[in-house]
């Protein structure tokens, strides 16, 4: 139901929140350009209608995949030990409605709103010191390139926690496809026109 709702309105809503992505943090700080104005040129328009196209099926998916449930690896500090992280076998789920998400494993239980998602960090395009020593220290070269932090707002604190995917291309994937998901719940879906 909500799945195909999201589908149903993603040309729309897609649209706006890849505009609007900006309101996420753009890792690194937006060294893409971000073209507000014209738009005129014709081969420009067909590139960005083929753009929105993929975006829109890559979300699809990303959606369908999600609500129901996708393997990740969820870091917890080591009991004791601040340069340690213990990796829980994890699922991450989207709700039908694509309002909030939640984080399953063997003894830990997460749920946050979609919304209240404020930013989404990986090591590739973000600096080193953003992340928790304890992360950093506990994982390979190769894990980092496919780790994500999350900060939400769990009212009135900032918090976060870390995953890791299963291939850069999934991690990419993840971020790319949850940014437009955030973006989507803090506008809520298009309106008719």
């Amino acid at each position: 139901e909500g799945v195909d709702h999201v589908s149903a309105g993603l040309d729309e809503q897609q649209s706006y929140a890849v505009q609007h992505q900006h309101v996420l943090h753009d890792g690194g700080g937006g060294e893409e350009a971000r073209d507000g104005g014209g738009g005129e040129d014709e081969d420009e328009e067909e590139s960005d209608a083929a753009k929105m196209k993929k975006l829109q099926a890559m979300v699809t998916g990303f959606v369908r995949q999600m609500v129901a449930g996708s393997a990740i690896t969820f870091l917890k500090q080591g009991a004791g030990d601040e340069t340690s992280a213990r990796r829980v076998p994890a699922t991450f789920k989207l709700d039908k409605t694509l309002s909030s998400a939640s984080v399953q494993g063997e003894d830990m239980s997460l749920g946050l709103g979609l919304a209240d998602i404020e930013d989404i960090y990986n090591m590739d395009e973000d600096c080193q010191e953003v992340f928790p020593k304890w992360v950093v220290s506990a994982l390979s070269a190769e894990e980092q390139s496919r780790l994500l932090m999350i900060f939400y707002t769990d009212a009135p604190v900032s918090r976060s926690f870390c995953i890791l995917e299963g291939s850069v291309e999934a991690r990419k994937r993840f971020q790319e496809c949850l940014k437009v998901l955030c973006v989507y719940a803090q506008n809520g879906p298009p309106t008719a026109k």
